[in-house]
């Protein structure tokens, strides 16, 4: 079965010979919640910029849904792969529905304006979410753990077969952690979405929910796999410089970090 997502040999630099990533790659399996982890500046951010073609690779290249995604029209990759950003700033008092409505941007032209079928796709966004009562509130009034849940209901309203979340639980306190993670569960498992690729930082968050794993470490993949394979105190101790230790929870085991490593 084709995986909907292939990265591969990734190659990228914001100067010359300064290479971020040098020959990164993984899968997205489906029916999946895709983790990339890695200390700051190992490329995560980096990496999801070129799988969305904001930013053009040196090499490598990038398959979705079995097509190289240098031929798919942008806006047809808008609609295949939806995207929810580490941090958004909305200064304009938009209603709710109107800000999940954005997300329908790629089923219109410049001056296209919004219709019933747009609305109702925000709105079924919204009903997965839980976040219905929130639709005539307006945006700069939400908690921080509801204007997340919005953007994550924006990018659904897409419709895309791909959900692409740059660290999804940055600046959130831990109940509505959960409620992101929880949430992206559930699209999996009800066929929403075909696959997640989140990055993140926590590696005991990625061992209590991701399904797959690949670890960024100057520039490259060093491991990729399901957790318990990848999530080791030996493979962490070397990417995060710091020591890790492995403790059963409710039937499988998790991460937890100690102490910088050496000390």
């Amino acid at each position: 079965m084709t995986s909907p997502l292939v990265a591969e040999g990734l190659e990228y630099g914001y100067a010359a010979g300064r290479p971020v990533l040098a020959g990164a790659g993984f899968t997205a399996p489906s029916g999946m919640l895709t983790c990339i982890l890695g200390p700051n500046g190992a490329g995560k951010t980096t990496l999801l910029r070129i799988i969305l073609r904001i930013l053009e690779p040196w090499r490598g290249r990038v398959t979705i849904c079995g097509r190289d995604w240098r031929t798919i029209p942008r806006k047809m990759l808008a609609r295949l792969v939806g995207y929810v950003p580490q941090s958004t700033q909305t200064v304009f008092s938009y209603r709710v529905i109107d800000y999940i409505m954005m997300g329908r941007a790629p089923y219109h032209g410049v001056l296209g304006v919004p219709g019933r079928r747009d609305e109702e796709a925000a709105r079924k966004a919204a009903r997965l979410l839980g976040i219905e009562e929130l639709l005539d509130r307006e945006v700069t009034e939400l908690s921080g753990g509801q204007e997340r849940l919005a953007v994550i209901a924006r990018a659904l309203a897409q419709e895309p077969r791909i959900l692409v979340l740059d660290e999804p639980t940055a600046h959130l306190d831990v109940a509505n952690r959960i409620r992101v993670m929880e949430t992206l569960k559930t699209l999996l498992s009800r066929r929403i979405i075909e696959a997640a690729i989140a990055t993140m930082h926590d590696p005991t968050t990625a061992c209590l929910y991701c399904d797959h794993t690949a670890i960024l470490h100057k520039g490259r993949v060093v491991a990729e796999g399901p957790p318990d394979e990848t999530l080791t105190p030996r493979i962490l101790a070397r990417v995060y410089g710091v020591e890790f230790r492995r403790v059963p929870l409710d039937g499988r085991e998790v991460v937890i970090p100690l102490r910088l490593h050496g000390r």
